[in-house]
C-alpha cells in the first residue's frame, strides 16, 4: 500500500559586494551569483509501536476463548457474535462502507473465525471464497503470508463503486477453522494508513482457553 515526504526548500541569494576606494564608472558587466537549492531531506518513516496502539481489547480469559487486539484510542470495538467482531475507526464507519463510502480518516475491520460445517477445505479456497462475497471489489492475485506465526492467503482488491480498498488474509487455525481477516481503507489513503493497518492486523489473535 501502501509514503508521506517532507521537502524542505531552502533559497540562499547572495548580493553582489563592490569595493572600490573611489567612484568609478561601472562597466554594466554585473557578477551574478547563482541560487543554491538544498537536497530534499530523505523520508522518515516510523512504523507504530504499541505507544501508536494502546488500548488492549481483550475478551479472552483462562476459561473462555475469545478475540485480542490492541487499537487506538477513540476506535470502537462492535461485537457481532462471539466469533465475528468489528473495528470502526469512527463509529459510522461501518455504517458508511457499503453507502456513501469511507470518508477521510474512516477504517473498517471485520475479523471472523470461521468454523466451517462442510468437509476441511484448503485455505487457498476457503480465502477464494472470502473475497468472492465482496460486492463490486476487483481482487489481485492471492499470496501467501505469515501473520502472528501462521501461515495463511492473502489478497487485495479495490472497488471503484465505493471508493474503497480492501485487504483480505485467511490463516488456518485449529480443528479445521480459520481466521478471516478483511481491512478497509480509503483508496485515495492507502500510502497514510498501511503501516496502522498492518500493526493492527499484526495484533489480532484469538486466545484459546487454558482451563
Amino acid at each position: 500500500m501502501p509514503q508521506l515526504k517532507l521537502s524542505v526548500l531552502l533559497i540562499v541569494a547572495a548580493g553582489m559586494l563592490i569595493a572600490c576606494a573611489t567612484p568609478a564608472p561601472t562597466t554594466g558587466n554585473a557578477t551574478i551569483t547563482p541560487e543554491v537549492t538544498a537536497e530534499p531531506s530523505p523520508e522518515v518513516t516510523e512504523e507504530p509501536t504499541n505507544d501508536s496502539l494502546p488500548v488492549v481489547y481483550d475478551e479472552s480469559s483462562p476459561t473462555q476463548p475469545g478475540w485480542r487486539l490492541r487499537h487506538p484510542e477513540g476506535w470502537s470495538v462492535v461485537v457481532s457474535d462471539p466469533n465475528n467482531i468489528f473495528l470502526y475507526s469512527t463509529p459510522s464507519a461501518g455504517e458508511n462502507l457499503f453507502g456513501q463510502g469511507l470518508q477521510p480518516g474512516e477504517i473498517v475491520f471485520q475479523i471472523t473465525l470461521d468454523i466451517p460445517t462442510a468437509p476441511p477445505e484448503a485455505a487457498a479456497d476457503h480465502h477464494a471464497k472470502l473475497v468472492r462475497a465482496l460486492p463490486d471489489t476487483t481482487m489481485g492475485a492471492p499470496a501467501a503470508t505469515v501473520i502472528n506465526a501462521l501461515e495463511g492467503i492473502a489478497s487485495e482488491g479495490v472497488s471503484e463503486r465505493y471508493g474503497f480498498t480492501v485487504y483480505a488474509s485467511t490463516r488456518p487455525y485449529f480443528s479445521s477453522t480459520f481466521i478471516d481477516l478483511l481491512a478497509y481503507v480509503r483508496t485515495d489513503e492507502v500510502d497514510r494508513y498501511q503501516p496502522l493497518i498492518e500493526a493492527i492486523v499484526n495484533s489480532i489473535e484469538y486466545v484459546l482457553a487454558t482451563e
